[in-house]
């Protein structure tokens, strides 16, 4: 097989409204018995991970759009991304906004709260930066991203970016796309990350996966191609 590892995204990709189809799990299960390393890539913190769906089908995972490494067989975590600025999280606690949260090294609200967390990043961490996650906004370290916090798991299994195909539906997932040998997007994806693709899925999340997972295990994969 051409591809070692494969690196999804979770909700939007793998899950659909947080739950995961039987036969998506069945399709995480046949590339780990196929020796395929599964990296999971997600937004989401250490702490919503907890009820991950079948967590411990995964080798790694990267959370917090790149800025925690995860190993869901031993439960440690490396911080890869700074603690968010405590002046900023209390101005924007003094926001009262409404899906506020805080993790480890990142920090998301809702995007219609964007320009708001824009004014405040400028003013108080002009080093960190906002970023769209479908109906989400992150806040990030400049140098955090999908693709360097992937880069950190793969050198931690000493497999080239050459050797992953990825797949993702949101705007966060192009940086990870852009690092791997192949990108995929599901057929639910944005319109952002359609474009930057080389190969769409016919299925939404979940079933967009499986298409996925059965292609790398039967080496049919296309070659790489700029979705028009």
């Amino acid at each position: 097989m051409r591809f070692r590892v494969i690196a999804t995204d979770g909700d939007g990709t793998l899950l659909n409204d947080g739950r995961m189809s039987c036969t998506t799990a069945a399709a995480l299960e046949r590339a780990r018995d196929a020796n395929i390393i599964l990296i999971l890539v997600t937004g989401q913190t250490c702490d919503d991970l907890k009820t991950f769906p079948h967590l411990d089908l995964f080798h790694l995972v990267v959370a917090e759009n790149g800025g925690v490494l995860l190993s869901p067989i031993s439960g440690t975590e490396l911080l890869l991304g700074k603690a968010p600025p405590q002046q900023l999280v209390h101005a924007l606690q003094q926001l009262g906004l409404k899906k506020l949260q805080v993790g480890r090294s990142m920090i998301s609200a809702d995007i219609g709260d964007e320009r708001r967390l824009s004014e405040v990043v400028k003013e108080l961490a002009p080093e960190w930066r906002v970023i769209r996650n479908r109906h989400d906004a992150m806040i990030l370290p400049a140098n955090i991203d999908k693709a360097s916090g992937l880069a950190t798991a793969l050198n931690e299994i000493n497999v080239p970016k050459s050797q992953v195909v990825a797949i993702g539906d949101a705007e966060n997932d192009a940086a990870m796309l852009r690092l791997c040998g192949l990108g995929f997007a599901v057929s639910n994806a944005v319109s952002l990350l359609k474009d930057r693709a080389q190969v769409l899925t016919k299925g939404a999340a979940g079933q967009g996966f499986v298409e996925l997972v059965d292609d790398v295990l039967h080496d049919c994969l296309p070659a790489p191609q700029r979705v028009a």
